[in-house]
């Protein structure tokens, strides 16, 4: 799936980079990235247009570059019809429960800043989403107008991919470049933490849970998503 370092060079791996400002009060920031969810079934074609023009998922010969924007625009189109026929109505209640992904990430932002209140540290936690609202050129503009100095980059997809964290990574990087004001933020990126013994446990805790509610545990069989999967759509 590649590596953090190789996705975007000029973030630090666990260490500080950056010019670090102008000697102002140091202001910590988190920025929490994930991917992002349409806020209805109305806005699917747009959503999946943003993921396919992805350079990170959809990757076409430099010959023939010139086709990539309608050709999302048609994957898309094609994709999202493909679901409302398929799904007969669930969509709705699909899309009604992907639009809570922003609300769960906030809540985890304002627990994320009490934890680390509780630990004495002062930090303000900021959203980006990669194909949605609010999307990462949102988030670097709140980001530069609180006067953050260090920057904390999280991911909140637990592995490293080039096609998730990876892409985030990218167009921050390309802010890097092109915004000077941003570009002197001191920042580390925490690329993945899949190996976290806590979150090891929260997942394990899980599956026992869904196995005690099972009647015959000893011959269930479990799947894992990668993206997460509507109940409706795997009952039975």
């Amino acid at each position: 799936p590649g590596s953090a370092a190789a996705a975007a060079p000029q973030f630090a791996v666990g260490a500080a980079s950056g010019t670090g400002g102008t000697g102002a009060p140091a202001k910590l920031g988190v920025l929490l990235l994930s991917q992002g969810a349409p806020d209805s079934a109305v806005d699917l074609e747009s959503y999946l247009f943003n993921i396919f023009q992805d350079p990170e998922v959809v990757t076409i010969p430099k010959s023939v570059l010139w086709a990539k924007t309608p050709l999302a625009w048609a994957i898309a189109k094609s994709s999202a019809a493909g679901l409302k026929a398929s799904t007969d109505g669930l969509l709705d209640a699909v899309s009604i429960s992907e639009s809570q992904q922003l609300r769960t990430v906030q809540q985890q932002a304002a627990a994320l800043e009490a934890a680390l209140r509780e630990r004495g540290v002062s930090a303000s936690a900021f959203i980006a989403m990669r194909y949605w609202e609010p999307y990462i050129p949102q988030a670097i503009q709140a980001i530069k107008e609180a006067r953050v100095t260090h920057l904390v980059i999280l991911p909140l997809f637990p592995q490293f991919s080039l096609s998730t964290s990876g892409s985030s990574l990218r167009v921050l990087e390309a802010a890097l470049d092109s915004d000077a004001d941003f570009g002197k933020i001191q920042n580390t990126v925490i690329p993945s933490w899949y190996k976290q013994p806590k979150y090891v446990d929260a997942l394990a805790r899980q599956v026992v849970d869904a196995c005690a509610r099972v009647r015959d545990a000893g011959n269930a069989a479990g799947a894992a998503s990668a993206a997460g999967m509507a109940g409706e759509g795997v009952a039975g």
